[in-house]
């Protein structure tokens, strides 16, 4: 496994202990799948996905957007739905045992798919620890 990969692993990890819905932990998702049942996360690159500026030569920060995914519409049920994940994806990206650092939380909005309209947000989060591209 590579270096972004145990990134990703670790993130994947970190949301699967926390993130749960009726007692069980959502599905976390590293490209969306055709089909799907909501609530979900879905993990992708931020941009940009590694900064290497200010540090030695091979170095760098990993960043990844985690989308959080209620179920369809806007209504009040899917706010408080989108709200609770939102609150149990921010502890568990902040415990100290996984380092990873909260950046920016977009606004809900509505992500359109394949399969309807769904409630989302993303929130951008980054490694604390540098990630080794040599």
């Amino acid at each position: 496994m590579g270096a972004i990969s145990a990134f990703r692993a670790d993130l994947k990890a970190a949301l699967t202990e926390k993130v749960t819905t009726g007692g069980r932990p959502l599905e976390v998702h590293d490209v969306l799948p055709e089909r799907f049942t909501p609530p979900a996360l879905l993990l992708q690159p931020d941009d940009p996905w590694i900064t290497t500026e200010g540090r030695p030569t091979g170095i760098g920060d990993v960043a990844f957007d985690v989308v959080l995914i209620a179920g369809r519409a806007t209504s009040t049920v899917q706010v408080e739905e989108l709200e609770a994940l939102l609150e149990q994806a921010i502890d568990a990206l902040a415990a100290p045992e996984h380092d990873w650092v909260l950046g920016a939380t977009s606004a809900p909005f509505d992500l359109q798919l394949a399969a309807g309209t769904f409630l989302a947000v993303r929130v951008s989060t980054t490694r604390v620890r540098p990630i080794t591209t040599t």
